[in-house]
């Protein structure tokens, strides 16, 4: 904790594009690897906390070949990049 009301967080992801291109299809590309978060938690009083997020997903692309899926996805190239934002508030009880 950086203070007794204040919580700070970070990360970094290290992974490899879990699609092959055989499955890859361009409805879902979910074809993310590594990425970075940062995030802070600030606890207002004994019940009630609020919590924020920043996730960057640096852009990746993925060919489709050989598809086993449909074989109209075969040279189609999926990319995907985020950047996303978390907001929560809690309740404690």
């Amino acid at each position: 904790n950086a203070t007794d009301v204040l919580t700070l967080r970070g990360g970094f992801n290290y992974a490899k594009n879990p699609v092959p291109g055989a499955t890859v299809i361009p409805i879902f590309p979910a074809v993310v690897q590594s990425h970075v978060t940062l995030g802070a938690g600030y606890r207002i009083n004994d019940r009630f906390s609020i919590d924020g997020a920043y996730e960057y997903v640096p852009s990746y692309a993925q060919d489709a070949d050989d598809s086993i899926i449909a074989n109209e996805y075969d040279g189609h190239t999926s990319e995907l990049g985020e950047n996303i934002v978390h907001i929560t508030g809690s309740y404690h009880f």
